[in-house]
């Protein structure tokens, strides 16, 4: 990009507030470059932008992991757009299915698929189309933080076709428009189901991990909670992962029906067993499901 046009005699070192823990992973590698960009042209990028994403040498940018607590971060810190690999566009949408409307709504999250798609988003000096696009969806997103009942609304529902021409790439402006039409997405990707499934299931699995499955009811119960967080998903959950969701439930609720006992009787062990077993089997399926091999080295 800048060949023959660098500064001699200078150097670029990027620095983190955290520099006492290691660092791994390729998600900063968009920001990065953009820092990078901003500090050689000296052209300042705006500075309620904010970034995720792995990138090649060529200027692709490629998907990362954790899109959706990244723009969970994102949204606290009062950044006001945020991009993310256009293979990532899933863990949108994955978002909006598990926290709603307003997770995707209240920031405006554009898919990139290059380094200039993400530079003209990111840039303080925008083109006036995209200002203009930027700058529809503000209205838009005022009124349906206000009442979700207002993205159906058809002058609402005009802004937002007008983002996704000048932004094609404008996942709030996309799931925003679906959700006022009544056709918003409703069954989470294939690593998405996963996530929710060892979210839901965490306190159960901790459970197991520490051999203590004595639990008292009330709140904060984790038998009584795992149970409900995963039949809550079950709905919107991948159907290749449903026989591993059910998987967790059946076990869950022998312990959560046996909580107070402190002997399990033989019988019951060996439904336990039998239970715990096909926990098991359900994770090798998932694990040698070409299909399923191949779909998450896609994303």
């Amino acid at each position: 990009r800048h060949a023959g046009a660098l500064p001699k005699g200078y150097a670029i070192e990027f620095g983190f507030a955290d520099k006492y823990t290691m660092k791994d992973g390729p998600s900063a590698a968009v920001a990065c470059g953009l820092m990078a960009n901003a500090i050689i042209t000296g052209k300042p990028l705006d500075q309620a932008f904010a970034a995720t994403g792995d990138m090649t040498a060529t200027g692709e940018v490629r998907p990362v992991g954790g899109v959706g607590a990244k723009i969970k971060g994102a949204s606290r810190k009062n950044c006001t757009i945020f991009s993310v690999p256009e293979a990532n566009a899933d863990a949108v949408a994955d978002l909006y299915i598990t926290d709603g409307l307003e997770s995707v709504a209240g920031i405006q999250i554009v898919a990139v698929g290059s380094f200039d798609e993400a530079l003209a988003i990111g840039t303080a000096e925008k083109s006036e189309e995209i200002q203009a696009a930027l700058a529809d969806y503000e209205m838009v997103q005022k009124a349906v933080l206000k009442n979700q009942g207002n993205a159906g609304h058809p002058k609402v529902q005009e802004k937002l076709r007008a983002v996704l021409k000048a932004i094609p790439g404008h996942q709030s402006a996309r799931l925003v428009a679906l959700h006022g039409q009544g056709r918003g997405p409703s069954t989470l990707s294939l690593s998405g189901s996963l996530v929710a499934i060892e979210n839901g299931a965490q306190k159960f699995s901790k459970l197991l991990g520490d051999g203590n499955l004595r639990s008292s009811e009330g709140l904060g119960d984790p038998l009584r909670d795992t149970v409900f967080n995963l039949t809550r998903i079950e709905k919107n959950v991948d159907p290749r992962t449903k026989g591993l969701l059910r998987a967790y439930i059946k076990v869950a609720y022998f312990f959560k029906d046996r909580r107070q006992k402190k002997y399990l009787s033989d019988g019951e062990r060996g439904q336990l067993e039998a239970l715990l077993a096909n926990l098991n089997t359900q994770r090798d399926k998932l694990r040698n499901n070409k299909e399923v091999q191949e779909e998450f080295l896609d994303e």
